[in-house]
């Protein structure tokens, strides 16, 4: 149970002067505390406490809003304000209640700091709680993020009451409201819904991630929550939360845990009033009993869900009694707000004009199949499709990525922005420098499970080609249109080079794969020609360009840590990092030492490591591994004088493309497999070579001594994920029968 003491109230005055002076000389505050609060004169002071002691306070600014309090909430705000000068921290009121979603909209309106935080009155945030929160925002480039408040809002009446000790528990929203951290151009893309007396926070996690937002919740970031809502208090709160949660299951078309457990409820009172209508009156009474023991039940799961029951057996029945009713309430607010919420519109307005003559079109749903996901996996294609399917959800499409479990525990996860279903448990993707026959098997079998999807169209991935098979099976048989987004083409001759003698059977099965499809999704014209050669007619490719994040990339800052030479891309062997490496142990040799940074893991770091080690580059050369944020990357290829990729075969080449737009000259290869070299204009924005040491070392050489200005590297053109986005749901549209 978290009862420790209050951290030490800070040197007030001290920290306000401090402010002052930070505030003059940088014009605006680090950080916007919103702190809200309704009739709660009794832990208020407990809340600025723990907000006074945060680091870096005295570059900060803390808003305080009264919502309409009828207690001495303004008087000890007041009191504690009145210590410090003027412009430190202000109390704003309203003249009556207006509900949550008006006083936070109300605090970050008036608020100047570059980044927002949102802090209830009844939340006792850790000292290194602001701390934390920023670093998570400046290194994994999210942009809010969230700590676990404990105990959870929906038991804290009973936490109180009955002393039982809670557990740490995700919350069912990412980023709370009651603790959370944003960037300022958040609230630039979106809104708070101040019409909202509660489940504002839920509403604005929808908005954010519709978006394309990035959303955090920090688990083992715990926050104390003192709320002391009576029993009466509860019962009302817990019901208005059941209106609430009806109305988002309508709105936003997502299920979560509560609402199955209410959907069971009903479930059991109308099998109940059915079974009941029989002449038998015994049986009529055992009936009518089920509904009461199924919401007991829920309460107990729920109990012991959010707590330890390691307390006196009294207690825990008590806990149990008081918990049931309050449960009860949940449920009746439920049944009683679902339909009022059917009356309205089931999706915020979009703005613009709408025909009013028929009901609104349900939200696009896309379904995305592919076994390694972003962030978990960084690579090129990941990344590529995070950035599309991120953007096609803040269209107001719903988009499910099913994957393998790369998570922890659940079914699901949300924390990235993006809904991703498991499956089947992950697996290792690679056996030695090859894919894994064995992780393709497993997952073409958790493809079965897409039997059950709810979607419009299904999107899958080509690789690794085997599960592309139950999916082809079930969307003809269910009769939902497939793309298949097709990366590369290997052919009969690489097959054979890959797999040896059973490379003739692999390369056949991707032949009759891309035969098959009804739709392919290409992103090179290159890809497309080969597929045309293969035997798929043209009618059925279609280019969808890729792009660069070009707000992330403004925002991203050069890296302190620079190289004359950066390498970014999965450690296989057609890669050829292993021909950089041999290229400037000869470059250091003929007396031009430069360093390099080699960012990725796989297969061959092994014997990059030997060949470094072997050829005295360490001090040269730093296999840097998988960096985790996509943000330290862009930092890496701006402060880099050169990006090689010395590949034999490759897609696309987006980390060459994200090279170029961040004004890196380029040294790749003019390999026929090579789609890269096709975005590198030889002596214009980088140099190609051919896919040996001999050729590598002389472009290293040419990129080293007569470097191309970065500005005119910059210039050759970086266009954004807007191309891709639109072409893509015209796909969609065209394939759905949703455009003529």
């Amino acid at each position: 149970m978290l009862t420790a003491a209050p951290p030490p109230a800070p040197d007030l005055a001290t920290i306000a002067k401090e402010a002052i002076a930070n505030l003059d000389n940088h014009g605006r505050p680090l950080v916007s505390f919103v702190v809200v609060a309704y009739n709660e004169e009794h832990n208020i002071g407990r809340c600025l406490r723990a907000v006074a002691a945060q680091d870096e306070i005295e570059r900060c600014e803390v808003i305080v809003v009264d919502d309409g309090s009828t207690d001495g909430t303004a008087a000890v705000v007041r009191a504690m304000v009145s210590e410090l000068p003027p412009g430190v921290a202000r109390l704003v009121r309203h003249h009556r209640n207006r509900g949550r979603g008006a006083a936070r909209a109300t605090g970050v309106t008036s608020s100047r700091g570059e980044l927002v935080a949102m802090v209830d009155a009844d939340i006792v945030i850790p000292r290194q709680w602001l701390s934390r929160c920023r670093s998570e925002l400046r290194d994994g480039g999210w942009d809010a993020v969230g700590g676990t408040p404990v105990p959870d809002g929906d038991c804290t009446f009973v936490h109180n009451r009955f002393g039982l000790v809670p557990k740490r528990a995700r919350p069912t929203t990412v980023v709370p409201g009651g603790n959370s951290l944003f960037r300022r151009e958040v609230f630039q893309q979106v809104a708070l819904d101040s019409s909202l007396r509660e489940g504002e926070d839920v509403a604005l996690n929808y908005a954010m991630a519709g978006r394309g937002l990035r959303l955090l919740n920090i688990s083992d970031l715990t926050v104390e929550h003192v709320e002391s809502k009576g029993f009466r208090q509860s019962v009302n709160w817990l019901y208005a939360s059941g209106r609430g949660a009806s109305r988002q299951l309508v709105r936003y078309r997502q299920v979560r845990v509560p609402d199955i457990a209410a959907a069971g409820q009903f479930a059991v009172c109308l099998t109940a009033a059915l079974a009941a209508r029989g002449p038998s009156r015994g049986r009529r009474w055992a009936w009518a009993t089920l509904p009461a023991c199924y919401l007991a039940a829920a309460a107990l799961a729920h109990l012991a869900l959010k707590f330890s029951l390691r307390a006196a057996p009294r207690k825990v029945l008590e806990a149990w009694g008081a918990n049931t009713v309050l449960l009860g309430s949940y449920f009746v607010g439920r049944a009683t707000g679902l339909p009022s919420a059917l009356k309205r519109p089931r999706r915020p307005s979009q703005g613009g004009a709408r025909d009013n003559s028929g009901p609104a079109p349900p939200p696009l749903r896309v379904a995305v199949v592919s076994d390694a996901v972003y962030p978990f996996c960084t690579g090129g294609k990941e990344l590529r499709s995070f950035q599309i399917y991120s953007r096609i959800q803040a269209t107001g499409a719903r988009v499910q990525i099913f994957t393998m479990r790369w998570w922890g525990e659940g079914a699901r996860n949300t924390d990235h922005g993006l809904e991703m279903l498991s499956l089947c448990r992950s697996r290792a993707m690679y056996k030695g420098p090859r894919r894994s026959i064995a992780q393709a098997f497993a997952f073409s079998l958790g493809c079965l499970k897409l039997w059950n999807v709810g979607a419009d169209v299904i999107d899958a991935d080509q690789i690794p080609y085997l599960p592309v098979l139950p999916v082809l099976l079930i969307a003809k048989l269910r009769r939902i249109p497939v793309l298949l987004t097709w990366h590369e083409w290997w052919g009969e001759d690489y097959w054979r080079q890959y797999l040896g003698p059973w490379g003739s059977a692999a390369a056949h099965l991707e032949r009759a794969l891309a035969r098959l499809a009804p739709q392919l999704v290409v992103h090179s014209p290159v890809t497309a020609r080969q597929l045309r050669n293969a035997g798929v007619s043209a009618e059925r490719i279609a280019i969808v360009p890729n792009g660069v994040d070009l707000d992330l990339l403004r925002s991203a800052p050069a890296s302190e840590r620079r190289f004359d030479v950066l390498f970014v891309g999965r450690l296989l062997a057609h890669k050829g990092a292993h021909l950089l490496v041999e290229a400037l142990a000869r470059l250091r040799a003929d007396g031009l030492r430069l360093s390099c940074g080699i960012v990725g893991e796989g297969p061959e770091r092994p014997r990059l490591h030997g060949m470094i080690v072997g050829a005295g580059l360490s001090d040269e050369v730093a296999l840097l591994g998988r960096v985790e944020h996509h943000r330290e990357v862009l930092g890496l290829l701006k402060s880099a004088k050169t990006f090689a990729l010395p590949t034999t075969r490759e897609g696309y080449g987006l980390a060459v493309a994200e090279a170029l737009a961040c004004g890196t000259q380029v040294v790749t290869t003019n390999h026929v497999d090579n789609n890269a070299q096709h975005l590198v204009q030889h002596g214009v924005n980088g140099w190609l070579c051919e896919a040996n040491v001999g050729s590598l070392t002389s472009a290293l050489e040419k990129a080293a001594c007569s470097p191309i200005e970065r500005s005119s590297v910059a210039a050759t053109g970086a266009r954004g994920w807007d191309d891709a986005v639109s072409t893509l749901l015209r796909l969609y549209g065209r394939r759905t029968g949703a455009l003529a």
